[in-house]
């Protein structure tokens, strides 16, 4: 699995970040949200490396008397 290496964004780039969106932040928090932004971030880049081609019915709607083949 390849992620992507991203850096996290500066507690600078994140207060200008949230100024630009009209959301207040007081500057003593933004180093915890940038590091809150990385993590998800990073957390969506590992899931949009998951290999989901195949699709598999709920388990809920497995009969094994049909010859239904699990996932």
């Amino acid at each position: 699995m390849t992620v992507q290496n991203v850096s996290p964004m500066s507690a600078e780039e994140t207060l200008a970040l949230a100024t630009s969106l009209g959301l207040p932040l007081d500057s003593e928090r933004a180093p915890l949200i940038a590091g809150v932004l990385h993590h998800i971030h990073t957390v969506i880049a590992r899931l949009d490396e998951l290999p989901i081609d195949e699709s598999c019915t709920p388990s809920f709607t497995f009969d094994a008397s049909q010859g239904n083949q699990p996932c």
